[in-house]
């Protein structure tokens, strides 16, 4: 165990009579119980989505998670880009459609980053906290339906806000100044991920 650096795993379906949030704490314990990492780097999945990833960050704290490829053809089950390449003179290249979601995690969680806990009154937002190496804060909040709500106990500051939805991607809101209260009130219009990053 001593020449292991991190624990691996691929997320497929077989989990026996556990469900994948019981597979993805086994996972979390095993790797505590010997100080190691933990990291998700395959499942090739129209289901390997931000549900997916927020859960194997919240449950098997994993350090490093794989969508997919860099790029794929067009409705290709995983893939941060996908290429049209119909017609070879004009060749696109757009976001894939799990990575629209995913990027409220990946652009705003640094390497290095510290997860810190985090608690809901209310299951529908779902939140995952992070200080970034730099001190920053960071707040991603998995919604599964639209609404308003208020995050509390962030350090004074500026802060952006941005989401995404399956219709809406990469959607940037004013930027909020959070006071000494420590509550910033924001909301989404759907399902997606919101992120509130302190500038």
């Amino acid at each position: 165990i001593n020449f292991v650096n991190e624990f691996s795993y691929h997320k497929y379906s077989h989990y026996g009579q556990a469900t994948r949030k019981d597979a993805s704490i086994a996972i979390a314990n095993k790797a505590k119980q010997h100080g190691k990492k933990t990291s998700m780097l395959e499942w090739w999945s129209n289901g390997n989505d931000h549900v997916a990833l927020h859960e194997d960050i919240k449950f098997a704290h994993v350090s490093a998670w794989q969508l997919g490829g860099i790029a794929a053809t067009l409705n290709a089950k995983s893939s941060l880009s996908e290429v049209n390449d119909t017609n070879p003179q004009n060749i696109i290249v757009t976001l894939g459609k799990s990575a629209k979601i995913i990027r409220q995690y990946f652009g705003y969680i640094k390497p290095g980053a510290m997860r810190i806990e985090a608690t809901t009154g209310n299951n529908n937002f779902d939140p995952l906290a992070f200080i970034n190496a730099n001190g920053r804060y960071v707040v991603i909040i998995k919604a599964t339906t639209g609404g308003s709500f208020s995050v509390g106990h962030l350090p004074a500051g500026t802060y952006s806000v941005s989401y995404s939805t399956k219709t809406n991607s990469g959607v940037v809101l004013q930027d909020q100044s959070v006071g000494a209260n420590g509550i910033i009130n924001v909301s989404i219009p759907a399902l997606g991920a919101l992120t509130i990053s302190q500038k």
